[in-house]
């Protein structure tokens, strides 16, 4: 599997590390497995750290990670996140209407 998100660390060794020891792929499933329990009400990248005990920054780019898969998508819902911004609510795939 290649790393998408190669391009936005250069290839820092502490985000080398993390693919190669599997950490990320971990937690692509577990931030799958939370979006897919949301059926249609989907999740934000905010809504899903907040559940899963993590850093938005660990986060959101599995969020990207799992929308290049194919496996999530982008609906049309924004919720209120952090600091007054919205984020865009995703759904997985099996759920898009």
């Amino acid at each position: 599997m290649e790393d998408i998100c190669s391009s936005h660390h250069h290839g820092h060794r502490n985000s080398t590390r993390a693919f190669k020891a599997g950490d990320k792929q971990s937690w692509n499933t577990r931030v799958f497995q939370y979006i897919d329990s949301q059926f249609f009400d989907g999740a934000t990248p905010e809504e899903c750290a907040a559940e899963l005990g993590a850093r938005v920054t660990t986060i959101r780019p599995r969020f990207s990670e799992l929308k290049a898969q194919g496996r999530i998508v982008e609906t049309k819902i924004d919720r209120p996140s952090e600091g007054g911004e919205v984020s865009t609510v995703c759904v997985a795939t099996d759920f898009a209407e």
